[in-house]
C-alpha cells in the first residue's frame, strides 16, 4: 500500500492597505510610461513639422549667434527644437532640469 500525505496550505490574504499602495503605484507606473510614449510622439510630431499634443507652455527664442530655438514644455520633459538659418535642424528630448542649448 502506497500512501500519499498532501499538506494543503492556505494563501494569506494581504492586508487591505497593502493591497490599496499596490493598485496605486500599479496605475502610477502606467501613467508615467503612457506619459512618457506621448512624449515620443510630441517628439515624432515636432520632427515632421506638426503640433505636438498636450504641451503645457511653448516658448521661442534667439541666441546670441541668431538661431531659433523653440522650447516645448511639458513638465517632466522638454522638447527642444534649435534651427540654424540655412542650415540643418535639431530636436532634442530633455528632462525638465536641462538647459536648453548645450
Amino acid at each position: 500500500m502506497n500512501e500519499e500525505v498532501v499538506t494543503v496550505t492556505k494563501k494569506k490574504k494581504r492586508n487591505p492597505v497593502a493591497k490599496a499602495i499596490m493598485i496605486i503605484l500599479d496605475v502610477l507606473v502606467l501613467a508615467l510610461a503612457l506619459y512618457f510614449v506621448l512624449g515620443y510622439v510630441n517628439f515624432v510630431k515636432i520632427g515632421n513639422k506638426e503640433e505636438p499634443y498636450l504641451i503645457s507652455n511653448t516658448k521661442s527664442y534667439k541666441t546670441t549667434k541668431g538661431d531659433n530655438v523653440t522650447v516645448y514644455d511639458a513638465i517632466i520633459y522638454k522638447i527642444v527644437k534649435h534651427e540654424v538659418p540655412n542650415e540643418n535642424m535639431t530636436i532634442r528630448i530633455k528632462l525638465w532640469f536641462q538647459e536648453d542649448i548645450n
